[in-house]
Formats: C-alpha cells, sequence, structure tokens
C-alpha cells in the first residue's frame, strides 16, 4: 500500500492546528473569566508589609485598609471641611463630659478569619504596641495623650499607663482615659487605629516584632478582603471574605495590586486594560486620555497634596556642622524669600501644566477642604517682579560687577534640587531659574533619585528644592512646622517660630472646632508674613478608572474609597482581550 505522506502531514498539521485553535481559544477565555471576576489595581512602590502597626507608606496602608477592620468608619463632610465618625466594630459611642473618656460598646459578632470574635481586649493589645519604644511605630504620637504613669511624688511620667489608660472589662466594652481634656474629634480620631488579632500576636516578643513573618503573610485579619499571596516586588492579592459582616464582604471576588515603578508602563496597562485603575496622571496625558479613550474614566481628588519652593531658613552648613542655627545667607530673611516668591509667575505654570483645571493656587499648608479653619481671606502672593527687585535692593542685595546679585561679599548662587520623576518639578524648575535670572540671581538645576533627595532634604543639606507634601485629615503642624527640627521629620526649610508651636498645642487643644479655629487661622497669616517657603499649588490627584469599574468614589480620603463597594462590568472584558 503506498502512502501518501504529503497528505498525512497536511492532516497531521490540521489536527495541531485545531488543537492550537482550540488551546487559545480556551485561554482567551480563561484570561476573560479571571478579568471579569479580578479587580488590578497598580502602584509604584511595593508594600512595606502588612501590619498596620508598623507599616509607613502608602502602599502599605492601602493594602491594610483592605484586609482589616476598623473600630470605626470615616465620612468627609465637604460642606464644612471634617472627617464624620460613623459606626463599624462600635456600635456606638459616649464621650464624658469632662471630654478625658470615651467609651466604645463593640459588637459582638465580628469575627477574624479563623474565627475568633474580635473583641475589646485585641484593641487595648494592638494600642500598647502601637505605643511600644522597642516596636517604635509611626503612631506612637496617638498614644501620647493617653493617662501616664505617677512617679513617687504623684507627677505624670512619660510612659503611659496601660492599666489605667486602656479598659476592657469585657469582650464588647472598650475605654480609653486621658491625662487632659481632648477635642471630641482628636478622642475619635486617635482612638481609630487599626488592631490585630491579639491571640496570634501575643506570643511575639517586642524586639522581634518587626522581623516576624506575619507581617509577610497576615493568615488572620478581618475585613472585607483577605490576604492571598505577596509576590515580592511584583503583586499582592487578596480575595472576599465571606464572613465580613461590616456590613458585607467585598463584591469583587479578587483584587490584584501590580507594583509598576515605570509610569509609561502603568500608563499603557490603562490604556490597554491590563489594569483597571491608575491614579498619579500626568496633566497633559489626563487631557489626552479624555479625548483619545473612551474606556476610560478621568477622575481628580483635590486639596491633599501641596507642591512648595523649599528656601532653607538655617544655614545648611553650619547645621551639618554641629547642629547651629543661624539664619541662613541667602534666604535668611522673610524679605528675600517673600521677593523671591513674587518673582515667580504661578499663574503661568498653573496654565502651562495643569491647564489651569488640575491645580489651584495655594495659600497655606492649610487644606481649603478644612472650610472651617481655612483663612479665605488671604490671597495668592502677587507675580510683581518689579516690586520683588526692590525688595531684594531693600535687603541689601546689590549687583556685582558680573551681573549677579551680592551682598555682603556672597553671591545669590544656589543649587535648585528636584528628584528624578518629578515631572512637575521639572517643568517648574527652568520657569524659576529664568524668573530669578531677570533679578540677577544665579539659580543652577540640579536632580537627583528621590530616596537621596528625600535624605538630603530631611538632614537640612538643602539650600532650596522643589516639594510636595501631603495633608492628614486633622491639623496638626508639628511634623512641618515644629521648631524641634529633630522631631519635625518635613519641615525641610528649617522655619523655626515658637508661636507657630503655640498655635499648634492651642487648636488641638480646643475641644470643639469653633474654639480652634482661630489659631488655625492665625497661622495662616504668619505663614504669609513670614513666608517659610513659597507655596506653589494645591495639584489634584488625577486618577484614571477603567469604566468596567462601577460605583468608584474617590475623594479626600481615598481614591480606592468604598472598595469593598466596587463591582466589575464585562462589558469592556471582551474588547480588551482581543
Amino acid at each position: 500500500m503506498t502512502v501518501n505522506y504529503s497528505r498525512v502531514l497536511f492532516m497531521l498539521l490540521m489536527l495541531f492546528g485545531a488543537a492550537a485553535c482550540q488551546k487559545k481559544q480556551e485561554n482567551k477565555s480563561q484570561v476573560a473569566n479571571a478579568m471579569a471576576t479580578t479587580l488590578v489595581l497598580a502602584d509604584r512602590s511595593d508594600v512595606d508589609n502588612f501590619n498596620p502597626v508598623i507599616s509607613s507608606t502608602v502602599s502599605g496602608s492601602t493594602a491594610i485598609s483592605m484586609i482589616y477592620p476598623g473600630i470605626t468608619t470615616g465620612t468627609f463632610d465637604t460642606a464644612n471641611g471634617y472627617l464624620v465618625y460613623e459606626p463599624a466594630i462600635a456600635k456606638n459611642w459616649t464621650i464624658s463630659p469632662d471630654f478625658k473618656s470615651i467609651t466604645y460598646n463593640l459588637r459582638g459578632d465580628v469575627k477574624w478569619t479563623d474565627g475568633a470574635p474580635v473583641t475589646a481586649h485585641d484593641f487595648k493589645f494592638t494600642y500598647q504596641l502601637y505605643g511600644d519604644p522597642i516596636i517604635a511605630s509611626a503612631r506612637q504620637e496617638y498614644v501620647e495623650d493617653l493617662v501616664k504613669r505617677r512617679d513617687k511624688n504623684g507627677k505624670p511620667t512619660e510612659e503611659v499607663d496601660y492599666d489605667k489608660a486602656i479598659l476592657a472589662p469585657n469582650d464588647t466594652t472598650l475605654i480609653f482615659n486621658f491625662d487632659k481634656p481632648v477635642a471630641k474629634h482628636l478622642i475619635e480620631f486617635h482612638t481609630a487605629l487599626t488592631p490585630i488579632p491579639k491571640h496570634v500576636w501575643k506570643d511575639v516578643k517586642p524586639s522581634e516584632f518587626r522581623a516576624s513573618e506575619l507581617n509577610s503573610n497576615p493568615t488572620v485579619s478581618c475585613g472585607p478582603f483577605k490576604f492571598k499571596e505577596w509576590k515580592r516586588q511584583q503583586e499582592f492579592t487578596v480575595v472576599s471574605n465571606p464572613a465580613y459582616n461590616l456590613p458585607s464582604p467585598g463584591k469583587i471576588p479578587t483584587v490584584t495590586m501590580r507594583v509598576i515603578p515605570e509610569y509609561t508602563t502603568q500608563l499603557t496597562q490603562l490604556k490597554t486594560g491590563a489594569i483597571d485603575v491608575m491614579e498619579g496622571i500626568k496633566p497633559e496625558d489626563a487631557i489626552k486620555i479624555e479625548k483619545e479613550n473612551p474606556q476610560i474614566d478621568i477622575r481628580t481628588v483635590k486639596y491633599r497634596t501641596y507642591s512648595y519652593l523649599m528656601l532653607s531658613n538655617i544655614d545648611c552648613k553650619a547645621y551639618q556642622e554641629g547642629k547651629q542655627i543661624k539664619p541662613h545667607p541667602l534666604f535668611g530673611t522673610k524679605k528675600t524669600r517673600l521677593a523671591i516668591a513674587m518673582a515667580i509667575d504661578r499663574e503661568k505654570i498653573l496654565d502651562g501644566y495643569y491647564f489651569g483645571k488640575y491645580a489651584e493656587l495655594m495659600t497655606s499648608p492649610i487644606s481649603p477642604a478644612f472650610k472651617w479653619a481655612f483663612n479665605s481671606d488671604i490671597k495668592p502672593y502677587p507675580y510683581d517682579p518689579k516690586r520683588a527687585k526692590e525688595l531684594l535692593a531693600e535687603d541689601g542685595w546689590k549687583v556685582g560687577s558680573d551681573g549677579i546679585l551680592e551682598r555682603n561679599g556672597v553671591k545669590f548662587s544656589f543649587t535648585l534640587m528636584n528628584s528624578k520623576g518629578g515631572t512637575a518639578g521639572e517643568y517648574m524648575a527652568p520657569i524659576i531659574q529664568q524668573s530669578l535670572k531677570e533679578l540677577g540671581i544665579e539659580c543652577n538645576i540640579e536632580v537627583v533619585e528621590f530616596n537621596v533627595f528625600v535624605k538630603k532634604a530631611r538632614e537640612h543639606q538643602l539650600d532650596a528644592s522643589l516639594n510636595a507634601l501631603g495633608v492628614g485629615l486633622e491639623i496638626d503642624l508639628a511634623s512641618a512646622f515644629g521648631s524641634d527640627l529633630n522631631k519635625s521629620y518635613f519641615n525641610a526649610s528649617g522655619y523655626i517660630n515658637k508661636r507657630v508651636d503655640e498655635l499648634n498645642k492651642l487648636g488641638q487643644s480646643k475641644l470643639t472646632r469653633e474654639e480652634a479655629a482661630p489659631y488655625w487661622k492665625e497661622f495662616q497669616q504668619m505663614f504669609y508674613d513670614d513666608v517659610p517657603f513659597v507655596p506653589m499649588f494645591w495639584s489634584s490627584r488625577i486618577v484614571g478608572y477603567n469604566k468596567r469599574v462601577i460605583g468608584e468614589n474617590p475623594n479626600i480620603l481615598s481614591v480606592y474609597n468604598d472598595l469593598e463597594k466596587w463591582t466589575l462590568s464585562t462589558m469592556p472584558v471582551e474588547t480588551a482581550v482581543k
């Protein structure tokens, strides 16, 4: 019998082709099914860990909010500009008439993922961890106002007396006691730290706490989602927690957060549907997306981040040599700092970089979102180069033989530092440079890696830099304007004003916002007069959402606000898979 090898080969190829086609269709179907049940988010950096006690990154906070519960939940009253606390694990709570105690009545039906109940004892246990100096939580300050131990003379020490400060008489009653009256909103704020399960962590020593494997594998949690896996520097994944009842499990079965450091890669994946949400979109790209990508919704969040031109108030060299506080030879006077503020055409930057819609001119570091505390009478520094020159002359600056200003033998020449990847700074720096050149000031631009930039700024090694800073949801000036530079982590300018310290204490000591508001408004006027740095913009956080995401509600709290309520539409999936 003669075999027709060509025909056999043809038939085999057809069979292989059909099998391959079927396999391709199966893979395509699997991808479509996965997309239909999986929300894919993206972050430029990985989580540091999944433990609310020691996590100190934004990406870590995002992950923790998915898998851990809160004693209360917060919403933001946009009409008045403040947080409002609503029941979660706590059914209700009462604050004592003297504002020195708060009592929470907890639900008894909330459980950890291993079935153990969430109790008042978990909260007391966790707060002791937050306050433990060995663990050194970034949130230690939240326990500072709790009842302190007394010395032999009856005077309070710096150590919290947890036996008296936090009481858990039974599983569903939790009491916090304070040394002095605390404002209602601050009592609620400071007693809302996230708990971890005592029965899981009780045998971990404080000295071993940060090294525990539980930080990277939180098998017991209690949130709308529960931890599934973490691939370091790649992604972490959570899945809906069917036992969650505050009020219900996450509606999306699976949520994955991918680590994508490169901005352009993130943007490409948003456009192709590989990821569903991207935050931190550049204004120019947002404009293009709105025109060219109908499958993406562009949303903005205002008043959480501001940019500023940092001008060191103190002599950086003297500070480095012996922590000496001396006026900076260039920027040590407020008249010179005001001249620089008036020399910069911020409206030009607003229109050129932000397209006039993704930022607002800034007057002070108190967010306009806090309407009850915001001083709307203060207006932005005007753009007035002529007056800027007059101010410099009044401050003793004269034009040297080379055209550069000088005073007491010191040339007005400095380096303006910007971090790599700071696109707004890249746009602003040349404009600032040219504006100052017209005044006779030599401004050189240098770009360094972000980590190097942050280290130099915190150690007061920079004469000038372009910075951005986020604000918390309760006003506290200590970290950015406190006079103790060892504790004021974000006071890069080295601004020292004892009255600001007093205003911060007075504002926080008042029991109502109405009583506190005058102190915050006084600070804003003082900031305007002193010009600790040049305020630039309140920049909007620009977020892109694939339209298959239903229920997104970005606001001042989070771009992932109410994530557990989101759902996915399957409509765009086929397009994304093709």
